[in-house]
């Protein structure tokens, strides 16, 4: 809480409440701490794919009247930075950059006599652009109320108890990764572990930090039940994995059910809805689990 606090606090002397800042990086810590930070700020995150190219960011910059940017200056490839330089005459609203390598110097940049606003339940948390399969993206206004509301009742579904861990292998630019599988366990007291996707590497997490809680997109998951390692690992602690997303082959939930012992929860969601709008509940018989793969 005190690196969030002083993370509102440099945000402050940069950005007035209701402004909206973008995040332009992979799963980092920083990048938690600076959506918990935007959120004690009153200020409004504009989440944005590290994979995108110098026209979808302009676009989303733009399309969003972002005023600040954080980010890394490379990831698998993309020369962010660079991509940055070349568009940003384009996008005069753009008042600040900072790059996550300097975030501690940004922490220490503040005075440190900042007051934190007041900030509704109905104020805007985060803009979200949705995949564009129809048009240009679209920017989703997710409101804090809406957030908070579908983790904690996603996470009251998984039956898991209060203090434990999960493994968040999500794109915290997604609504899963910076939603469900932050706001979930922060309102169920738990430890997120935070990681890039990667199978094998999910899987040697699982062994070693024990969560109860893993969850996934139904690509991801299939890729860890394909790994060389998925049988050769301890994989004892899940109490539940959860993926959506896309649909659930009937026989990947068979395998995962079987191969961890654990229920297999399958959801349904959409930006616009904030995220979850559909799920199975933890003590749902297995009937009805498959006949959400169908």
């Amino acid at each position: 809480m005190d690196e969030s606090e002083r993370a509102a606090a440099a945000l402050l002397d940069r950005f007035q409440p209701g402004e909206r800042i973008a995040v332009w990086a992979p799963n980092l810590p920083e990048w938690l701490l600076l959506e918990f930070g935007a959120g004690l700020a009153g200020l409004t995150l504009v989440t944005v794919n590290p994979a995108l190219r110098e026209r979808e960011l302009l676009h989303i910059l733009a399309n969003s009247g972002a005023v600040g940017l954080f980010l890394v200056p490379e990831h698998r490839g993309n020369a962010m930075e660079s991509a940055l330089a070349e568009i940003r005459p384009r996008l005069p609203a753009l008042r600040h950059v900072v790059r996550f390598g300097e975030w501690d110097e940004f922490l220490n940049s503040t005075r440190g006599d900042v007051r934190l606003p007041a900030v509704g339940p109905d104020a805007i948390a985060q803009v979200q652009y949705t995949s564009g399969t129809t048009g240009v993206p679209k920017g989703v206004l997710m409101h804090r109320r809406g957030l908070t509301n579908a983790a904690r009742l996603w996470a009251q579904t998984l039956g898991v108890r209060s203090g434990e861990r999960w493994l968040n292998p999500n794109p915290l630019f997604h609504g899963s990764g910076s939603g469900f599988m932050t706001l979930g366990p922060l309102q169920m007291l738990g430890t997120q572990v935070l990681c890039q996707f990667d199978p094998g590497l999910v899987l040697e997490l699982i062994e070693t930090e024990r969560p109860a809680v893993v969850a996934a997109a139904a690509t991801m998951v299939e890729l860890m039940v394909r790994h060389p390692d998925f049988g050769r690992r301890d994989l004892s602690s899940p109490q539940v994995v959860a993926a959506g997303g896309m649909p659930v082959a009937p026989d990947l939930v068979r395998r995962v059910e079987s191969g961890l012992g654990v229920s297999f929860q399958i959801g349904y969601g959409q930006t616009e809805a904030c995220g979850l709008t559909h799920t199975i509940r933890a003590d749902d018989p297995s009937d009805v689990t498959f006949a959400a793969t169908r």
